[in-house]
């Protein structure tokens, strides 16, 4: 269970509505029961199968009845869009593109075509092009759904909240019944609203995937549980700033020449103490169910775990803590994620930066500091009101908090502040901070920041793509979901983000592709500990922007990107 359910899920329920339409297009052709059915029939009745199959999550089948449909009918529209979309869901992004290209070559000025290779364009993490294609399809026809709910997608993703909202509300006035609609209206509505309406969508007739209708079920039990509890961690004491020490938490090599492998910090849970590593690639806090009965947590309800590895989900449950204190900052009834298997074997758990971030985050790993400071302040905007976001992974959607309040408000697009203008503005979805990064002479691919991988990581499609990739029998990659069965290395890449330049990087490659999948855009690797513990790493979550800092052998801090990262 995730950020912004409504909007994870979205992108895939819309193929469910195009055939229903497409029956409702064609006239009956007025045969004799013992006639052959006309083609219209026939290929509405292949894409009507492959509705179904979509349904159950059998996308690969689903993908053969329409193409089906496009042998009784080759420039069926439906079909063309569901077929691309089923390819897509197969996890053949490079084969739907090739199809859903050739249709619009074919037809410019449909819509539905360009809206769906806008679609396929978001999943491969070509954003521009993304946006490009359904803004086309609304200059064609401007009550167009699909491209409305593929720009909130985007413009959520790159914190531009005010244009998501106006995409959503837009979508909402012109089919409020569209099930990939009522998904995004979730993330809109206050939270008393929010069971209710989650209910009724499940009730309806096309309530997605059995993956997906699993997930809402776990939010469903979750509010069910927690809608008579207090506000989800409060300040003791409001602090506008913090400085947190960074504890060493894995550490190999003798004594004199010890290798630090991760940072953690000091996290109390109720009155016990735990270390947790700082994850940036997590969420929240996350422990095992040993520390979580340690602490005494109040359990709340069960969910599914996912992340690195090939074991496929693990069970945990949600809990709350009456107190958690971090440094000098304490709060009370927090939420934290209990995993029933173990995490990690040097530290209790895991804590993700995006539990800070009402705040301004400045993680200072040579300095093995966390330093907190007030967000910018955006001009006529009171200040902002500093907590612990502890179920940013589960019930929080990032820019549409302020629906939440008393005093609610329109979303609002990321602000630059005037001494942030040259920072990195970087896609967000849920904790995840995705930073355009160039690889070797690559166009532009988004790599998670991840202060919890250890080594650089590279998928191996964009390896292959852009480099040589070798078999490693040796190295072992082992995450949330287990252990990772087939680990490649790829060596000497040079790798551009932000304002920096790292040549001659050695990096892990394995699949990410279930990552990818379940994000809803090719996430093409990992910038690990290997390379960040030399930065400093400021991030405004915000509003989506990053900045990353280097300080040579002198002391000197590199901001402005000229030269190499020396390591």
């Amino acid at each position: 269970m995730r950020s912004h359910l409504g909007a994870r899920m979205a992108r895939h329920v819309l193929v469910l509505a195009l055939c229903v339409l497409a029956l409702t297009t064609f006239p009956s052709s007025g045969l004799t029961q013992d006639a052959h059915p006309s083609s219209e029939a026939a290929e509405s009745t292949a894409c009507k199968l492959a509705e179904q199959l979509y349904s159950e999550g059998k996308f690969q089948q689903a993908a053969e009845k329409y193409t089906a449909a496009l042998k009784v009918k080759s420039d069926f529209e439906p079909a063309q869009a569901g077929l691309a979309r089923a390819l897509k869901a197969s996890g053949n992004t490079d084969e739907a593109l090739k199809t859903i290209t050739a249709a619009v070559n074919a037809r410019p000025n449909s819509a539905l075509l360009l809206h769906t290779l806008g679609d396929i364009q978001f999943r491969r993490g070509d954003m521009g092009e993304a946006e490009q294609a359904y803004r086309t399809a609304l200059q064609i026809d401007p009550k167009d759904v699909g491209a409305y709910v593929g720009l909130a997608h985007l413009y959520r993703a790159f914190s531009l909240y005010g244009h998501a909202y106006a995409a959503t509300k837009r979508a909402h006035e012109l089919d409020p019944k569209d099930p990939e609609v009522q998904l995004l209206w979730l993330d809109t509505l206050p939270r008393a609203e929010r069971l209710p309406a989650i209910k009724s969508y499940l009730a309806g007739p096309h309530a997605g995937t059995p993956s997906q209708r699993a997930e809402l079920g776990e939010y469903v039990q979750y509010l069910e549980k927690t809608k008579d509890m207090p506000a989800s961690c409060t300040p003791v004491i409001a602090r506008e700033r913090a400085d947190i020490k960074l504890e060493t938490v894995h550490e190999l090599g003798p004594v004199d020449a010890p290798h630090i492998f991760g940072y953690g910090l000091e996290v109390k849970l109720n009155d016990h103490t735990q270390l947790l590593q700082l994850d940036t690639g997590a969420s929240g806090i996350l422990i095992s169910r040993k520390t979580a009965q340690h602490a005494r947590l109040q359990r709340i309800s069960d969910i599914s775990l996912g992340g690195i590895g090939d074991k496929g989900e693990k069970s945990g449950y949600l809990a709350i803590a009456d107190r958690v204190k971090i440094g000098d900052l304490e709060f009370r009834n927090c939420l934290v994620t209990v995993s029933d298997k173990g995490i990690a074997e040097e530290s209790d758990g895991l804590v993700g930066s995006d539990i800070f971030a009402s705040y301004l985050v400045d993680i200072d790993i040579p300095q093995k500091l966390i330093r907190l400071a007030p967000l910018p302040q955006r001009p006529g905007d009171p200040q902002p009101v500093l907590t612990l976001d502890s179920d940013s992974g589960v019930e929080n959607t990032p820019g549409y908090e302020a629906l939440n309040g008393t005093a609610a408000k329109p979303p609002q697009d990321r602000y630059v502040a005037p001494e942030m203008s040259g920072w990195t503005p970087f896609f967000r979805f849920g904790h995840m901070v995705l930073v355009p990064t160039r690889l070797n002479n690559s166009p532009p691919l988004l790599f998670l920041v991840d202060t919890g991988a250890f080594r650089n990581t590279i998928s191996t499609k964009a390896a292959r793509a852009t480099a040589k990739v070798q078999v490693n029998t040796r190295l072992e990659v082992e995450g949330v979901s287990g252990k990772v069965e087939d680990v490649y290395r790829t060596e000497n890449v040079t790798l551009g983000f932000g304002r920096f330049q790292q040549p001659n990087m050695n990096a892990v490659t394995i699949d990410l592709s279930h990552i990818s999948d379940d994000v809803g855009t090719e996430i093409s690797g990992m910038l690990g500990f290997d390379l960040l513990r030399i930065l400093e790493i400021k991030i405004d979550y915000r509003d989506g922007l990053v900045d990353f800092l280097y300080r040579d052998r002198h002391g000197v801090t590199h901001s402005d990107g000229a030269g190499t990262v020396s390591r």
